[in-house]
Order: C-alpha cells, then sequence, then structure tokens
C-alpha cells in the first residue's frame, strides 16, 4: 500500500509527527518572554544553567578519555565494529554522563 492509496491516512501521520516540532518552534519564535509572569529575566544566569555547564564540562572531559582509550583498544586488538552502533554508543555514554553528573551536582546542592 502505498501512502497515495490513502491520503487522508498519510496526512494525518504527517501531522502527528511534526505537530509538537511546529509547535515549540512556534513557541520559541513567536512568544514574548516578557509576557510570561513566572519567566526568569535571564535564563542563562539560573543556578540550573551553571549545573547543566558544569555537568556537560566534565563529561567532554569524560568523552575525550574514553573516545582516546576505545580508539586505542579498538585499534591494539583489532576490533570492527559498525559506525553507527559505535557512535549510537558513544552518543548514550555521553547523555547518560551528563544526566549523572547533573543530578549530583543537584543533589549535593540541596
Amino acid at each position: 500500500m502505498t501512502p497515495t492509496e490513502r491520503p487522508i491516512l498519510a496526512f494525518a501521520l504527517v501531522m502527528v509527527g511534526t505537530f509538537p516540532v511546529a509547535t515549540a518552534l512556534g513557541w520559541v519564535l513567536f512568544l514574548d518572554r516578557s509576557t510570561l509572569s513566572e519567566a526568569i529575566e535571564n535564563p542563562d544566569d539560573s543556578v540550573e544553567s551553571f549545573w547543566y555547564q558544569k555537568a556537560a564540562s566534565g563529561a567532554f572531559h569524560d568523552l575525550l578519555i574514553v573516545g582516546g582509550l576505545g580508539a586505542a583498544g579498538f585499534s591494539l586488538l583489532q576490533i570492527e565494529a559498525s559506525v553507527g552502533l559505535v557512535l549510537a554508543g558513544v552518543l548514550l555514554f555521553t547523555m547518560l554522563d551528563i544526566a549523572a553528573r547533573y543530578l549530583w551536582l543537584k543533589k549535593s546542592a540541596a
């Protein structure tokens, strides 16, 4: 079955997939922060922003270490792996590292 056989279904699936992104983009482009009563004046100066920057900085250093050791290990042991899987693993490691560091900083500040 091709999408042209059921154009309403194809349209509905595209709308469901693009609606959240389009809504978020509209929010960012057209919303004036001064109209929100609870909005922070400078969100980059918040403690959460500081925690994120510190967590991302530490995770970058971890990524350099793990990437270097991983590259050396793969080269010395002559391991062949799919580039996509290796990059997905590196990305997953980095996201988990940032999340763990962020939560650690948040918990230690409380």
